[in-house]
């Protein structure tokens, strides 16, 4: 089967268009403001903000919990279900089934992007046709969609230096052993990510991490 970035496309933004509404605007409200206190303030007309507003709004969707215990992909996917054809069905269905981890950029050779998850070492061919400031040995918090038989990104990063491998390992390991879930790992390290960032871009991240991060 031919990947189709736009069919992919269309039913995320759909998804999230879903929870867009004016109904939904105090949830959203509500979860930026959790969200943005968990990875540490930064200016909102910085270099960071556009980035930081699409891995809110991943987290909104998959991570945090919407309504009835749900997350805001599974309440849209129980509310839609019955009223799904059944290739609508599956691709939400596979919605479900997204994988949030920090990924070793081993190969570019576009369209195909092979990464290699940290947490278990497997390896991932991702389909992507945008122009994405990615490159082979980048460490790249994102997420990953199958979508008919192929692997997307839903778009949202977060890029750590590549010095900070060891450390990334280190916290990951937990997960690894599964004693701990990934979540909010994830989320401290976008907060770490931030710290070295804006406030000390010119020292060591490796030191920077270590620092504020133990």
């Amino acid at each position: 089967m031919n990947p189709d970035q736009d069919s992919f496309l269309f039913y995320f933004e759909k998804l999230i268009a879903f929870f867009s509404t004016e109904e939904s605007s105090p949830d959203l409200t509500q979860a930026r403001g959790e969200y943005f206190s968990l990875i540490n303030p930064f200016p909102t007309d910085g270099p960071l903000y556009e980035s930081r507003l699409a891995l809110f709004l991943d987290w909104f969707i998959f991570d945090r919990k919407y309504r009835n215990g749900q997350t805001a992909v599974q309440y849209y996917y129980e509310v839609h279900a019955s009223r799904l054809n059944p290739e609508e069905n599956e691709i939400f269905r596979n919605f479900l089934n997204h994988l949030h981890s920090i990924f070793h950029v081993k190969q570019i050779n576009t369209p195909e992007i092979k990464i290699q998850d940290l947490v278990d070492q497997q390896v991932y061919a991702v389909f992507e046709r945008r122009s994405l400031n990615i490159q082979e040995g980048d460490l790249c918090d994102c997420r990953l969609i199958p979508f008919q038989g192929n692997i997307y990104f839903t778009g949202a990063f977060c890029y750590h230096p590549r010095e900070v491998l060891p450390f990334l390992k280190r916290l990951l390991k937990p997960v690894q052993q599964k004693q701990a879930v990934a979540t909010p790992i994830l989320t401290r390290l976008v907060s770490l990510n931030n710290t070295w960032n804006l406030h000390y871009p010119h020292a060591d991240p490796g030191e920077v991490y270590e620092k504020y991060g133990s």
